[in-house]
């Protein structure tokens, strides 16, 4: 009983570092520090309390995975965004520009399958974004991003493609 526990546990923790790893790289926002495992809590019966921490960490990179949300924001510089500046959000699914008003927002999403194209129109210090779709329906339109949230979000789009066509297979 005891070997069979060990080798659970060294597979959890070589599923750990595997998590502290894509942590690091995909999502900046949550950071892994193997001193900031929680190992008060109060395991159920049959595994000890660093097995359950590091159960809590494998539900936690189950989290990540699915919330893996970027957000960029458009300079105050520019115009049209001195109060409300627009937001581009980009997950797994779709790319939303969000524009705040003082009552409410205007949402735009495109389906990343659907994106035809990025166009990154540069400047000094901003960049204009446009993103196609194939659909022919009107294309998300944003001014005033930095140079490097324009490529990060075209490399994010594409990144995302790339996943979606992975798990489809050969076929579709």
């Amino acid at each position: 009983m005891l070997r069979g526990v060990g080798v659970v546990y060294k597979v959890l923790y070589a599923y750990l570092l595997d998590l502290s790893s894509e942590i690091k790289t995909v999502n900046p926002p949550y950071r892994f520090s193997p001193l900031a495992l929680n190992l008060t809590h109060s395991g159920t019966r049959g595994i000890n309390k660093q097995q359950s921490s590091l159960l809590q960490i494998i539900e936690l990179k189950e989290e990540v995975m699915v919330d893996d949300n970027h957000v960029f924001t458009a300079s105050r510089l520019t115009s049209g965004n001195l109060f409300f500046p627009v937001r581009i959000e980009i997950n797994q699914n779709r790319i939303t520009r969000i524009k705040p008003r003082l009552f409410g927002s205007n949402e735009e999403s495109i389906a990343i399958v659907k994106v035809a194209s990025v166009n990154i129109k540069t400047g000094l210090i901003w960049s204009d974004i446009r993103i196609d779709s194939a659909g022919g329906s009107n294309p998300i339109v944003s001014h005033g991003h930095h140079k490097d949230d324009a490529r990060a979000i075209r490399d994010l789009i594409e990144r995302h493609q790339q996943t979606q066509r992975t798990s489809q297979g050969p076929d579709a």
